[in-house]
């Protein structure tokens, strides 16, 4: 992407999160439903901290799937992350650059926003004992902001991203939620 396709993308995000809605026009339950039922125990029980967690409401889902022992969320858009506190999230304004560390470290359909996603990536991924990631396949959607990635390579992106974190990953195709779900350690 080019310099200016990359602001007027920023551009239509911040329009559309201003109102502090995450609008989904897929349906996010059924990579949800995937994720507690392929989640390993390892999985189960840990501190869970959501990279990008828009409003709250997924990343209020994921937690209790994976029975989370504490949630945390970061959000660049002050709107969705006054909204994700309205929902009961605790939530940290998050900086551009900003580096976060934790226990189980989540990207849920936040990677396809990053300017230069397998950098992006690992710089997170360094931070994180484990991690989730779950983004889109549907290369048609319509309403979804950020750069399209095929399956291949939105894995290849993350595979490298691990090795350098010298993690291994395993990835379920949600075919039914046109997502992917790739499960880090």
């Amino acid at each position: 992407m080019n310099i200016k396709t990359i602001k007027l993308t920023k551009i239509l995000e911040s329009l559309a999160y201003r109102g502090g809605h995450n609008n989904n026009f897929y349906d996010t339950n059924l990579a949800i439903d995937s994720l507690e039922k392929k989640a390993s125990k390892e999985f189960i029980g840990r501190k869970l901290t959501d990279i990008g967690c828009g409003d709250g409401v997924n990343t209020l889902k994921i937690a209790k799937v994976l029975k989370a022992n504490t949630v945390l969320g970061y959000e660049m858009s002050k709107p969705l992350a006054d909204e994700a506190r309205k929902n009961g999230l605790d939530i940290i304004d998050q900086k551009e650059g900003q580096m976060i560390s934790g226990d189980l470290g989540v990207l849920w359909g936040v990677a396809h926003h990053f300017d230069n996603p397998e950098e992006d990536i690992y710089q997170y991924m360094k931070g994180f004992k484990s991690f989730i990631i779950r983004e889109p396949t549907d290369w048609w959607r319509l309403f979804e902001a950020g750069k399209r990635y095929r399956e291949e390579k939105m894995t290849q992106m993350i595979e490298k991203a691990a090795e350098r974190c010298n993690k291994k990953v395993s990835k379920i195709i949600v075919n039914e939620a046109k997502s992917v779900l790739y499960f880090i350690n």
